[in-house]
């Protein structure tokens, strides 16, 4: 994959100040495990910087996404282990007391291996599982790198670690927003583009990316557009 986190630059006086100038132009988010649709909506339309300082929340995005199987909706958790209620999440640790990582290649291939794009881009996917991270930030930051460079979304990533860059001057209006807690139907960034899903009749709106990736491929790109309602 050719898409790299780009290296912001060291903060002088100067950038300091453009970066004041152009904080429209940034949007703060959190990390997420193979983040869902709506979340790329929002990095499709600009530049984004995801927070690396911020305190770990439990029971969310963070480490975790949704997919469809054959019988229902599943839930791909990715565990963590340690002491994580003060913890920044660039220090959370991945669990592998349990072979995890296996299940999650199970999962998707038990899922999406009948799908059209499975063959081309499932190897990508094993291959990150495969590396067994030992912290979630990289995980999640490789598996976003990866989704993004399949989806051709050529955007500006940096992430807050990489520079003393001052968060107050960013866009944080959807930081924490995209949450288990409440439905994409509330927040006003993604519409339901249906598309050809694997299982069931009734098709299943904003799953994890991988949903979207396997089932429609190139056109992924496409219906992130179509999917579009918010004026960012």
């Amino acid at each position: 994959m050719s898409f790299l986190l780009t290296k912001m630059p060291d903060s002088p006086v100067a950038e300091v100040n453009r970066m004041t100038l152009d904080s429209g132009n940034r949007i703060l988010l959190e990390t997420h495990y193979l983040p869902c649709i709506e979340y790329f909506v929002l990095l499709s339309k600009k530049d984004f910087v995801i927070h690396h300082q911020e305190t770990y929340q439990k029971q969310s995005y963070r480490n975790r996404c949704y997919i469809l199987g054959p019988n229902k909706i599943q839930l791909l958790t990715v565990p963590v282990t340690g002491k994580t209620k003060r913890s920044q999440i660039s220090d959370v640790r991945i669990d592998y007391s349990e072979n995890w990582h296996l299940g999650h290649v199970r999962s998707i291939r038990t899922a999406y291996g009948k799908a059209p794009y499975f063959e081309y881009y499932f190897e990508y996917f094993e291959q990150v599982l495969m590396q067994k991270h030992e912290f979630l930030w990289d995980l999640n930051q490789q598996m976003l790198t990866l989704c993004l460079d399949l989806l051709k979304i050529d955007r500006k990533i940096s992430d807050s670690k990489e520079s003393q860059l001052n968060l107050t001057v960013l866009d944080n209006r959807y930081y924490e927003l995209i949450s288990r807690k409440t439905s994409h139907l509330d927040r006003n960034i993604y519409k339901d583009v249906r598309y050809q899903q694997l299982f069931g009749s009734n098709f299943v709106p904003n799953l994890s990316i991988i949903d979207l990736l396997f089932c429609e491929g190139p056109n992924s790109g496409t219906i992130i557009s179509q999917s579009t309602i918010t004026n960012i």
